[in-house]
């Protein structure tokens, strides 16, 4: 026999696991539950196990008040009339009716306010028990009653009204009055009143819960109001609710979860308000176990929490321009890019002492995955740049990004792109005493080689001078197209005109022929005369 001290007196099944000891404070506590239920007796001993879950469930006011009500739907059948004992007496049909009101649905309205559809997705039915959870009332009971008898409402091909489930996503509308007084709708004894005023539009309601999933499941990104309304649009069609309508909506639903405020230069960036008091707060309340992994994973996920907010938090750099050489090559800026803890965290499972690089590369990868569509990490994009600068391979590029060390092929091609854009043909540093060097070379290509055509023939050109100067100036990122390397890369042709006199003006004179003669010619003849005439002076041949 089990021990009855490791039996949940709730339950009467064993507790292994998730279950407390019980002490004078938790029996007492769970009697007097159990005497408020008025439908059974627990009687708890001190020292005896009790699931967690069971424990929380069967002492909640909430579910007391709901099982309550619900004996007192089953006791009083007179007061709940004659459409919910047929209700209750016959199968619910959720192929014909509509599990939110339980009248008969038309399928062939597709508008106005009978509109009705079959359940197309599996999540559906999940959204509708959270929507119950978060209700809490008569009428969340009654449907969630039918939810968990059907289980499948896709494979039933269950059908509902729009305005049913419009109504009852929004807290605090009841059923449409319009089907009230239909056969098969339920009899809510305590339904809330319709507000006053404009009726809500259904469809908008729904169109912006969509919405509204759209903004949390993209919380890594800077979503701004104008966005949100562009996406609301995309998903209705172009109907959608202008910006500050939006705005309202927005704190509506969420209240203080989110806070709208300018970031880094865009205006009306909505994101959600987590804190560390916050996080910290759930974790302690959270409920403890006996199990060490257990808890042990439970405060590894609030420490990655902790991180995470404050990668959020953190405002080193926007994805509007790319950092400078300068910063890349900083050991120091790009360890600052890294948060505190995220940086504490590393050197804590890091063993060498000097750990500062693989720190700043490790830590800017974190960052970059928490971030990929707000953050561009110095290393990632300088490392991916440096790649292809080298290589030129794009499978290098895209192995990197892959494991998380590269920005991707796509964005390096596109700083290279704004590189050349904002630099343009201007050449920084030239001014007086520095050396101007042009270098230029020229490339042929064969775009098509079977017919010969479309063959390009270009000159790349670039400049250096001495000194060489070192530019500081932030590339910024922008979408540039072809069209716009092409005007900055466009270099205007200057042709040369002298402002000299024109040659056609000049008169020259005619060249007579030259009559040049050599002087030397006259040698043979002295030698010739001087042999005759040589004096009778002895011993002198003429010559010396």
């Amino acid at each position: 026999m089990d021990d009855p001290l490791k039996t949940c007196p709730i339950c009467n099944e064993p507790c292994d696991v998730e279950f407390n000891t019980l002490g004078k404070k938790g029996c007492a506590r769970i009697k007097d539950s159990s005497q408020r239920r008025q439908n059974r007796t627990v009687q708890p001993t001190v020292g005896q196990r009790v699931h967690i879950e069971c424990r929380r469930d069967y002492t909640n006011d909430n579910n007391i008040e709901k099982d309550l009500r619900q004996q007192n739907r089953d006791t009083d059948k007179t007061e709940l009339g004659e459409r919910s004992t047929r209700s209750k007496q016959h199968r619910f049909d959720f192929a014909s009716c509509c599990f939110f009101c339980g009248t008969r649905v038309n399928l062939s309205k597709t508008r106005g306010p009978d509109e009705a559809y079959r359940v197309r997705t599996l999540s559906l039915q999940t959204e509708i028990l959270k929507k119950c959870d978060e209700r809490n009332d008569e009428w969340a009971d009654i449907v969630k009653g039918k939810l968990e008898f059907a289980r499948d409402l896709h494979a039933a091909d269950a059908v509902y009204h729009i305005t049913c489930n419009c109504n009852f996503r929004a807290l605090g509308l009841s059923i449409p009055k319009r089907y009230n007084d239909k056969p098969g709708a339920y009899a809510l004894t305590n339904a809330p009143s319709r507000s006053v005023g404009r009726p809500p539009d259904t469809e908008k309601l729904e169109v912006f819960e969509k919405t509204a999933e759209y903004l949390i499941n993209h919380d890594d990104e800077q979503i701004t109001i104008g966005e949100l309304v562009q996406k609301m649009q995309e998903f209705s069609g172009g109907v959608g609710y202008t910006t500050k309508w939006m705005k309202e909506k927005l704190l509506e639903r969420f209240d203080e979860k989110i806070i709208i405020a300018n970031i880094l230069g865009k205006s009306n960036v909505v994101t959600f308000r987590t804190t560390a008091k916050s996080i910290l707060h759930d974790f302690y309340n959270s409920p403890k176990t006996n199990d060490d992994e257990s808890e042990k994973l439970k405060l590894v996920k609030a420490a990655a929490a902790l991180i995470k907010n404050e990668i959020k938090a953190a405002s080193a750099t926007t994805n509007k321009e790319y950092p400078t050489s300068e910063d890349i090559s900083s050991g120091a800026y790009n360890l600052d890019f890294v948060p505190q803890s995220l940086q504490l965290f590393l050197r804590l499972i890091f063993s060498e002492k000097d750990a500062d690089n693989k720190i700043a590369s490790v830590g800017q990868a974190i960052v970059q995955a928490a971030r990929p569509r707000v953050v561009i990490a110095p290393l990632q994009i300088g490392l991916g740049v440096q790649m292809h600068h080298h290589f030129g391979s794009r499978y290098l590029i895209d192995v990197l990004n892959a494991m998380g060390f590269s920005s991707s092929y796509t964005e390096v091609q596109r700083f290279e792109a704004n590189a050349a854009v904002s630099q343009s043909t201007d050449i920084p540093g030239c001014a007086k005493n520095v050396i101007l060097q042009y270098v230029a070379d020229n490339v042929d290509h064969n775009s098509c080689t079977l017919d010969g055509y479309n063959s390009f023939h270009g000159m790349g050109m670039i400049a250096t001078t001495t000194p060489g100067t070192r530019r500081t100036t932030p590339i910024p990122r922008l979408d540039v197209t072809s069209k716009d390397s092409k005007e900055k890369g466009t270099i205007d042709i200057v042709y040369f005109q002298s402002k000299a006199v024109h040659f056609g003006n000049t008169t020259y004179r005619e060249l007579e022929n030259l009559r040049a003669v050599d002087p030397s010619i006259h040698l043979d003849v002295l030698w010739k005369v001087v042999w005759p005439l040589k004096p009778a002076r002895p011993s002198w041949s003429g010559t010396m």
